[in-house]
């Protein structure tokens, strides 16, 4: 209530003054940008100035230039870009809120009437681990980060030919879903983000900035707030007597996948693979929503046996279908 009615003026700084107005403000910290003065002195204390590589200048001019904002103290970029150190922790906590509250205020701004629900569905889509690890190989991040880690790497591996297939595919919806993301990609991304608010001096204005150049138009892209429902609760809000099947499925670059198979009464919809069920399954309603968006009809005629509904429970109890019997 207090950022709507002040901070919309005079940013958070508005917020801040409204609140300390009614509440014991923090020792050392009269304004808001006290904040900045005190996170900076804890993190250049951990990371003094030293010389930049040739390898550093080049990843910080790459990503100054792919999300517009430029440093005035780069030691807090070279923070996000070291994985798993305390400092890029600190960075990716603070970018993680930051780009919360700039992607609700986005949404609300650009559909004022909508159903919360929807505003709640296109904000999570646009912020989502999954979502900010596509966006980051999508702007070549991953080639700048500075881990050491071997599982980070190996995850990389396993899902760049994915990514760049899927992508061939010219897929609609949240395809990025069906794929297996490390977790890494997105901490890097959320923590660039949340060393450009350390930067500006906790100034939303330039960090909508960059969440508007660089996720906003990959959102718009491939999903509107119409459309943002995710293709498995699509597909079962149109088919509710669907049955899905998982088995073993290939080794893609050595890895096991899982297979998933979706059947309507005894007709195969479709067939699709994944790194585990769930992408599988994933994968499996976005091909058969793309069949059933092209072709209304495609499952016309198919039998449903009348006794569906009681499948699960006859199986649990060992027993089969009637229909199956006679």
């Amino acid at each position: 209530m207090t950022y709507l009615a002040d901070g919309l003026v005079d940013g958070l700084a508005g917020t801040y003054r409204s609140l300390t107005d009614s509440y014991p403000q923090f020792p050392a910290v009269q304004n808001w940008v006290d904040f900045v003065a005190r996170y900076r002195k804890g993190l250049m204390m951990q990371r003094p100035l030293s010389r930049v590589t040739t390898g550093t200048a080049y990843a910080i001019a790459a990503i100054e230039n792919m999300i517009g904002y430029r440093f005035s103290d780069v030691r807090t970029l070279i923070s996000a870009l070291s994985l798993g150190t305390p400092e890029c922790e600190r960075l990716e906590f603070i970018g993680d809120a930051a780009l919360d509250l700039v992607a609700a205020e986005h949404w609300i701004d650009e559909h004022p009437t909508a159903q919360r629900g929807r505003v709640t569905a296109i904000k999570s889509a646009s912020v989502c681990n999954t979502f900010l690890g596509m966006v980051c190989i999508e702007l070549g991040l991953h080639s700048l980060a500075n881990s050491s880690s071997r599982q980070f790497h190996q995850g990389l591996a396993q899902v760049l030919p994915l990514h760049t297939a899927m992508l061939a595919s010219n897929p609609k919806g949240d395809f990025w879903m069906e794929l297996d993301y490390p977790k890494s990609l997105a901490e890097l991304m959320e923590a660039i983000f949340g060393a450009v608010y350390v930067d500006a001096e906790l100034n939303l204005c330039s960090f909508a900035l960059a969440f508007k150049r660089c996720l906003l138009p990959l959102v718009q892209r491939h999903l509107s707030i119409d459309t943002v429902v995710f293709s498995l609760d699509r597909l079962l809000q149109r088919c509710t007597h669907l049955q899905f099947a998982f088995t073993a499925g290939p080794h893609v670059q050595g890895t096991p996948t899982t297979e998933c198979t979706v059947t309507l009464g005894r007709s195969v919809l479709g067939r699709a693979i994944g790194a585990r069920k769930q992408l599988a399954k994933r994968a499996v309603c976005r091909i058969t929503m793309q069949r059933l968006e092209s072709d209304p009809d495609a499952f016309a005629g198919i039998y449903i046996c009348p006794c569906f509904a009681w499948n699960k429970v006859l199986q649990r109890a060992g027993e089969t279908c009637f229909c199956t019997k006679t």
